[in-house]
């Protein structure tokens, strides 16, 4: 992740050090849901859409 990709996510202030706390702990709660650990090497997959037609 990147400041970038922080900034456009546009959440906490639209910094990485928000954005990672924020997703550090969702990431954790869900993998304790099913039974896994967070660790820094999990891949993450940030999407970037853009609009091309709106009604």
């Amino acid at each position: 992740m990147s400041e970038e990709h922080a900034m456009i996510e546009g959440e906490g202030g639209k910094s990485l050090d928000y954005w990672r706390r924020a997703h550090i702990n969702f990431f954790t709660r869900e993998l304790e849901g099913i039974g896994a650990e967070f660790n820094e090497d999990v891949l993450v997959v940030f999407e970037e859409f853009e609009v091309v037609f709106q009604f």
